[in-house]
């Protein structure tokens, strides 16, 4: 299941991003800003990280997996902070995608808590890696909206419903291989569903636009 689930994650990076980001994406006036290459660069790290992890784990090699962990924390943490300097950067070189830019923090937020969450989870394995595919299904949305499939392409709202398979996948599976919810299954799934129905709403506030254009304004 969570292999899987793993390699999916990544399939979808790849195929969503990859030519995007990673092939012509590098190419693009906003792209030579050098906050944004490191950031390009961190998301690059963090999946090589995250599909080693994935591999050991399912080879059983766990002694090696928490070799690697703390080194993979690190590199998740500091994406997140390269996340939002590049989210500040676009700010400023764009000020229209006011609205868009909350919904990327929501998408940052939500994989920071399940970042921190399956570190302290780290000695509980069954918490510790669905607290990590929770994490990855919310990061993931960008590249769900850049998959070449008609009613997803450049469709935030259906990508979003799209992404919310995952953590109802591990609803399913808990429940059908345990009779009940893990808590992380129930948290991290309340939290991603909570911030899926107000993040839209929220996103077009006069409020939030005055702080995007603040944060646009800074010239990061």
């Amino acid at each position: 299941m969570f292999p899987a689930l793993a390699l999916l994650i990544l399939g979808i990076v790849g195929v969503g991003y990859g030519p995007r980001i990673f092939v012509v994406g590098l190419y693009h006036p906003e792209m030579q800003h050098w906050i944004i290459r490191i950031h390009v660069m961190l998301v690059s790290l963090w999946l090589c990280t995250f599909a080693v992890q994935t591999g050991l784990a399912a080879m059983g090699r766990l002694d090696w997996h928490r070799r690697i962990g703390p080194w993979g924390f690190g590199v998740g943490a500091v994406w997140v902070v390269s996340a939002l300097l590049a989210l500040a950067v676009l700010l400023h070189l764009d000020p229209t995608t006011g609205a868009e830019s909350f919904i990327l923090v929501t998408r940052i937020g939500v994989f920071a808590i399940c970042l921190a969450m399956a570190y302290r989870m780290r000695r509980t394995p069954a918490e510790h890696k669905r607290w990590m595919i929770l994490g990855m299904s919310q990061a993931i949305i960008g590249g769900i909206e850049r998959l070449p499939v008609q009613g997803l392409a450049n469709n935030f709202p259906n990508s979003a419903l799209v992404a919310l398979l995952i953590p109802l996948s591990l609803a399913a599976y808990d429940w059908i291989t345990l009779k009940r919810l893990t808590g992380a299954t129930l948290w991290g799934g309340t939290l991603i569903l909570i911030v899926h129905l107000i993040r839209t709403p929220i996103s077009e506030t006069s409020g939030w636009l005055a702080v995007a254009h603040w944060i646009g304004a800074l010239n990061i």
